[in-house]
């Protein structure tokens, strides 16, 4: 029992330390591009951070400081036709 223990926390430490390795090195590279392409990493990185976001959205709103009410705008579902609403 204890020996399973010790081998459940020391296989979670080498993944923790693996894991933490990996972000580190991705970090360092992210860093040398954005020295040489501040504007283009950053562009990059909030593309990037945007398209995550919107993959798991099922629908999407637009709103601006005129709108009145809430209205979807576009649903994200593969295939899907807008709808109307209102209509006949």
């Amino acid at each position: 029992m204890a020996a399973q223990s010790i081998s459940e926390a020391e296989g979670y430490a080498l993944e923790r330390v693996n894991r933490a390795q990996g972000e580190a090195t991705r970090f360092k590279s992210i860093l040398k591009e954005y020295v040489e392409a501040p504007q283009v990493t950053r562009r990059r990185l909030y593309l990037e951070a945007m398209t995550g976001l919107l993959a798991d959205m099922k629908r999407l709103y637009i709103v601006d400081q005129d709108q009145k009410a809430m209205v979807p705008w576009l649903s994200m579902e593969s295939g899907a036709q807008p709808s109307v609403q209102g209509g006949k």
